[in-house]
């Protein structure tokens, strides 16, 4: 009898070893991939700065306001979760340039970009102030209401602001 269980616990070991062995394997190749990014990260980087400095050429040879605007939006994606200081301060020239354009869905999309990058750097407080000014209708209609419940969300389940929220 004790054969028998001997008998059935190796064959039940068998599959889980060999499952084991391939996932070691799928684990192995995925983390030579990984090495193998990590050691072209120079070369990612350069690619970056080299796109960032042809965006700031096409930014200073700009003429109006809106295509100002579209540089200075795709400086911000350029930045956006790379450098996190430069990102703020693209959003905050989005802002200031659509202002002087007066478009509303411009400066609606800037704002949310500023708070978006408040929520980041955790100005929980700020990030909040500038969206609570957002007209809820007019960012339906445009199609950046989304985005404001997005933004929301991330506010809320900071523990602090809650507090602060449903303490008011």
């Amino acid at each position: 009898m004790k054969r028998f269980f001997t008998f059935i616990a190796v064959i039940a070991i068998i599959p889980c070893h060999a499952y084991a062995r391939s996932y070691s394997k799928e684990a192995y190749e995925s983390l030579c991939r990984l090495d193998r990014t990590l050691d072209d990260a120079q070369t990612y980087e350069k690619f970056k700065q080299e796109h960032i400095e042809f965006l700031k050429t096409r930014l200073t040879s700009c003429t109006d306001r809106e295509s100002t605007y579209r540089i200075l939006d795709e400086l911000y994606e350029e930045y956006n979760k790379y450098d996190l200081d430069s990102t703020l301060r693209y959003a905050s020239l989005k802002l200031d340039v659509a202002k002087e354009c007066e478009n509303r869905f411009l400066m609606d999309d800037a704002t949310l970009d500023v708070a978006d990058i408040y929520i980041m750097s955790g100005m929980y407080h700020e990030a909040f102030d500038i969206t609570e000014q957002s007209d809820i209708n007019r960012l339906e209609s445009s199609g950046l209401l989304p985005r404001y419940y997005h933004l929301m969300n991330l506010w809320w389940f900071c523990p602090c602001c809650r507090r602060t929220f449903l303490e008011e």
